[in-house]
């Protein structure tokens, strides 16, 4: 069964990290500027987890999958943000929130979570705008495969 995650997370650097994991390996990648005083700790992340014995494999293929299904991704985390208007209950274990009518053949979760109660707070926003921002965060997506590594001296 295939494992597909579209992320959004924040560093405390203040750096935002987007991307997709195909079985917990990152495939397509966006991040921000990286700052000298870097800090990989993150402040929040949220992921649309999926799962689904049909879903495509392929960098591209998956892309386009999750840009088919952005009207149902972008439902869900607004649902989410509304229910979370009250508040969040601070805790070490991110919710998990099942979506109620995810595409056929498709197991769909949100998870999120923040490291401290600002993050907390600004959850259903940190949603919101993930909602908002989706089809344009998918487009400006890297293929990992393309992205140039720096040669190690040893």
């Amino acid at each position: 069964m295939t494992k597909l995650t579209f992320f959004r997370q924040q560093r405390r650097d203040d750096v935002i990290r987007t991307g997709i994991t195909i079985d917990m390996e990152v495939i397509l990648h966006h991040s921000t500027r990286e700052r000298k005083d870097a800090d990989p700790v993150l402040a929040w992340y949220v992921d649309v987890r999926c799962e689904g014995a049909k879903l495509p494999e392929d960098a591209e293929e998956i892309r386009q999958w999750f840009l088919d299904k952005a009207p149902v991704v972008r439902k869900a985390l607004t649902d989410l943000a509304e229910d979370l208007k009250a508040g969040l209950d601070f805790t070490l274990y991110p919710l998990l929130w099942r979506v109620p009518h995810p595409p056929r053949g498709v197991r769909m979760t949100i998870a999120c979570s923040a490291s401290r109660m600002d993050g907390v707070r600004r959850m259903p926003e940190i949603l919101k705008e993930t909602a908002d921002g989706l089809e344009e965060s998918l487009r400006e997506l890297v293929d990992v495969a393309t992205i140039p590594r720096p040669r190690m001296k040893y």
